[in-house]
């Protein structure tokens, strides 16, 4: 996915994500990280609280 759309900052989180959810920390930092870098709305937590109605 990311290599068909590199500057799509959601193909970042989603791997971020999946990453997580396999307790691969580590190697889920830097696209998390890319993700929000890219889009302010993926920085920790903002995702979450928009997701539940929030701003």
């Amino acid at each position: 996915m990311i290599a068909h759309a590199p500057a799509e900052a959601y193909a970042y989180l989603l791997l971020g994500r999946s990453l997580e959810r396999q307790n691969r920390m580590e190697d889920a930092a830097p696209y998390l990280r890319l993700a929000a870098a890219m889009d302010s709305s993926y920085a920790r937590g903002e995702e979450d609280t928009r997701s539940a109605g929030g701003a």
